[in-house]
C-alpha cells in the first residue's frame, strides 16, 4: 500500500512539474480547451471531394468564367472589393491561356507540389506513399495535376496530405487554383489569395460555418531592406505581377552612412543607376485547411524576394519543403496539420524578425546622425539667411518623409504583434493543444510555441524602439518649427528696416526731385541747391509727423470705438424712454441723431392693438372678420 501511494505521489509530482514548464500565458489555454480539436475534427472523416467548385456550379447552369464561378459560394463572406482586387490582378489572362500554356503560364516554373498519404501511424520516419511530380511546375502543369482525382485515383496513391508552394503568385496560378479547388476549399482559398495580394496580416484558427472544415491562417506582411538599383516605374499597363504590385520606397533621403558621401539633399552622389538603399514590401502566406488530421492541404504563397527564384533550385533543394523555408525534408513529413502550421509559424516569424532587426538598426542610425548634424541652433549657423532658409526647407522635407515612413512601418509591425496577441488569447484555446491531445509530440509543439513567444517579445521591443525614433523626429520637427519662427521674425525685422529707409529717406528725395522738375513759374521759390536741400528736409519732417500721428491714432482707435459705442447706446435708451434732454453726440458733433421714440411708440401701439384683437377673438367677442376690418381702418 505504501509503495503504491509513493508511486502515485511521484507521478503527481512529475505531472505538476510538466505543467509548470508550460509557458505562463498559454497555460490556461492548453489545460482547459473549450472544445478539443480531436472532438471537432475526428480522424478519417468522410467528405465528398470529387468535383471542383467550378464544375459543380457549371452543373447547375451557372453563368460566368472560372473566376466568376469561383466567387459564387453559399458560404461566401467575401466583399465585392476583395474580389475585384484579385480579378483586376488576373486581367488579361484566361483559363484557356493556362490550359494551353500561353505566355508565362507555360514558361515560368514557380510551383512546387507534394502529394502523399500516410500509412496511418503519423510517424515522421514513415514517408508514406508519394505521387511522382516533376518539380518545379508551371501554371499549366499545376492546373493539370490538380485536375486529377485527389482520392481513389486508378494509377496513383491518394493525395491526403497536399502541399502547394507558389513563388510570386501569378494570374495563371490563380486560374489553376480557382478552376480545380473543391467547394470546401474555395472560401478559404479565396480569402488567402486576397490577403496575400493586398498585403494584409492574419494569424488565426477558424472553422467553416458548417463546422466541417478547419482553417489555419498565417499572413505575415513585412519589409525587406536592400541596397540595389531603383526599380523602374511601371505605367500600370499590361498584366500585373507580384514584383510590380509590391511597393518600393527609396531611402536615400535618410542619408545612411555606409562609407559613401551624401550631398545636402541626402541623395547618394554618383552616376545614374547607382545602387541605393530601398525598402521592399514582402509577404509570406500559409493557409492549412482540411477536414481532419489525415486529409488536409497547405497553400504557401511567398514572394521570390524572400526565398529566391524557385526555377534556379537544384534537385537537392527540391528535396526540402519550401513552405518551411527548406528546413524539413519531404521524406520526413509532419503529418498532422496543427503541428505543421505551428512549425511554419515558428520558422517564418523568425525570418520576419531578422528583417525587422536590420530595418530598426538602419532607421535608428540614420535618424540619429541626421538630427545630430542639423542642430539648427543660433550659435552654430554662421551661414547667411538665404542659405539657412534653403537648408531648413530641406530639413522640413526630410522630416515629413521620415515621419511618413515611420508611420507606415510602425503600422505593419503593430498589426503583426496584435494578430499574435489575438490568436494567443482567443484562437489558441480552440486548437486543443492539451496533454491529452493526439498531437504526435506535444512537447515539441510547446517548444515551438515558446520560441514563437520569444520572437514576438522581440518584435514588441522593436515597437518600442520605433516609438522612440518617432518621438525623436517629432521633437526635431518642433525645434525646426521654432527655428523657422525665429527666421521669419528676423526676415520681418529686416524688411521693416528696409521699408523704414525707403519711406523716410528715399520717398522725400524722390518727391523733392519731382517738385523741382516742374515749371519754374509753378514754384513759389527759387530753384537753388539750398532750396532743394530744405525741401528734402521739410519732406522728411512731414513724413515723420504723419507717421507719428498715424501711430497715435491707431493706438487710440480702440478707445474711440468703445466710447462712441457707449454714447450711441445711451442715445437710443434716452429716446426709447422719452428723454428730452439734448443729445450728447449732438453737443459733441453739432449734429442730430435720428430719434427712435416715435418708431418704437408706433410699434408698441400696433403690438397692443393686435393683442387686444386677439384676446377678443379668443373670448368669442365679436366677429374675427369685423375685428380685422376695424383694425385695418
Amino acid at each position: 500500500m505504501d509503495k503504491s501511494c509513493t508511486s502515485r505521489q511521484k507521478k503527481t509530482r512529475k505531472r505538476h512539474k510538466h505543467v509548470r514548464s508550460t509557458p505562463p500565458e498559454l497555460a490556461g489555454s492548453i489545460d482547459s480547451p473549450t472544445i478539443s480539436w480531436d472532438e471537432q475534427f475526428p480522424e478519417h472523416r468522410k467528405i465528398s471531394d470529387r468535383r471542383s467548385h467550378v464544375e459543380w456550379k457549371r452543373g447547375y447552369n451557372s453563368r460566368g468564367d472560372d473566376l466568376e464561378l469561383f466567387c459564387q459560394d453559399a458560404e461566401d463572406t467575401t466583399g465585392t472589393f476583395e474580389v475585384e482586387e484579385w480579378k483586376k490582378f488576373c486581367h488579361g489572362v484566361t483559363l484557356s491561356d493556362v490550359e494551353n500554356g500561353v505566355g508565362a503560364a507555360g514558361e515560368d516554373r514557380i510551383v512546387w507540389l507534394d502529394d502523399r498519404t500516410s500509412g496511418g501511424n503519423f510517424d515522421p520516419k514513415d514517408g508514406g506513399k508519394k505521387r511522382k511530380i516533376a518539380n518545379p511546375l508551371t501554371a499549366q502543369e499545376l492546373q493539370r495535376t490538380l485536375a486529377e482525382p485527389r482520392f481513389d485515383h486508378k494509377m496513383k496513391p491518394d493525395a491526403a496530405r497536399r502541399l502547394v508552394y507558389i513563388s510570386d503568385l501569378s494570374p495563371g496560378c490563380i486560374h489553376a487554383l480557382a478552376s480545380t479547388a473543391s467547394s470546401h476549399q474555395t472560401p478559404v482559398l479565396r480569402k488567402a489569395i486576397h490577403k496575400y495580394l493586398s498585403f494584409q496580416t492574419s494569424i488565426g484558427f477558424n472553422t467553416s460555418p458548417s463546422g466541417l472544415i478547419f482553417q489555419l491562417d498565417l499572413h505575415l506582411p513585412f519589409f525587406m531592406l536592400k541596397k540595389e538599383t531603383a526599380p523602374e516605374k511601371t505605367s500600370g499597363d499590361g498584366n500585373l505581377t507580384i514584383a510590380t504590385k509590391r511597393d518600393w520606397t527609396n531611402l536615400s533621403f535618410l542619408g545612411f552612412p555606409d562609407g559613401k558621401t551624401f550631398n545636402s539633399e541626402g541623395k547618394d552622389q554618383g552616376p545614374e543607376g547607382m545602387e541605393v538603399w530601398g525598402l521592399h514590401e514582402a509577404q509570406i502566406s500559409c493557409v492549412v485547411t482540411g477536414s481532419d488530421d489525415s486529409k488536409w492541404v497547405a497553400y504557401g504563397f511567398v514572394d521570390a524576394e524572400i526565398d529566391g527564384i524557385l526555377a534556379e533550385c537544384d534537385e537537392e533543394d527540391l528535396r526540402f519543403d519550401p513552405i518551411t523555408s527548406r528546413v524539413f525534408e519531404v521524406h520526413t513529413p509532419i503529418w498532422r496539420p496543427r503541428d505543421y502550421w505551428i512549425k511554419v509559424l515558428e520558422i517564418r516569424i523568425g525570418q520576419v524578425r531578422k528583417e525587422w532587426d536590420d530595418i530598426l538598426y538602419f532607421l535608428e542610425k540614420s535618424v540619429d546622425i541626421y538630427i545630430k548634424e542639423h542642430p539648427f541652433t543660433l550659435s552654430k549657423r554662421p551661414e547667411t539667411a538665404p542659405e539657412r532658409s534653403v537648408e531648413m526647407k530641406k530639413a522640413f522635407d526630410w522630416t515629413v518623409q521620415a515621419m511618413a515612413l515611420l508611420d507606415r512601418v510602425s503600422g505593419v509591425l503593430a498589426d503583426t504583434v496584435e494578430a499574435w496577441e489575438t490568436f494567443k488569447k482567443r484562437d489558441f484555446k480552440e486548437m486543443g493543444y492539451s496533454r491529452n491531445s493526439k498531437a504526435l509530440n506535444i512537447i515539441h509543439a510547446l517548444k515551438s510555441l515558446k520560441a514563437i513567444r520569444n520572437t514576438f517579445q522581440e518584435l514588441q521591443n522593436h515597437q518600442k524602439r520605433l516609438k522612440r525614433i518617432s518621438e525623436s523626429c517629432s521633437g526635431f520637427s518642433k525645434r525646426l518649427a521654432l527655428r523657422l519662427n525665429v527666421e521669419s521674425k528676423e526676415v520681418a525685422d529686416q524688411s521693416g528696416s528696409t521699408s523704414e529707409l525707403t519711406v523716410s529717406v528715399l520717398y522725400p528725395i524722390a518727391l523733392a526731385a519731382a517738385i523741382f522738375s516742374m515749371q519754374p513759374g509753378a514754384i513759389p521759390f527759387d530753384l537753388t541747391a539750398r532750396s532743394f536741400v530744405l525741401t528734402i528736409g521739410s519732406m522728411i519732417v512731414m513724413v515723420y509727423i504723419i507717421r507719428f500721428v498715424n501711430k497715435r491714432a491707431l493706438s487710440c482707435w480702440p478707445l474711440m470705438q468703445t466710447t462712441f459705442a457707449k454714447c450711441m447706446k445711451k442715445e437710443r435708451m434716452r429716446d426709447f424712454f422719452g428723454g428730452g434732454e439734448s443729445s450728447v453726440l449732438q453737443s459733441w458733433f453739432g449734429v442730430g441723431v435720428p430719434t427712435t421714440s416715435s418708431a418704437y411708440g408706433d410699434r408698441i401701439s400696433a403690438i397692443d392693438q393686435e393683442r387686444v384683437l386677439g384676446t377678443s377673438v379668443l373670448r368669442g367677442h365679436g366677429n374675427p372678420i369685423e375685428l380685422q376690418s376695424i383694425a385695418i381702418v
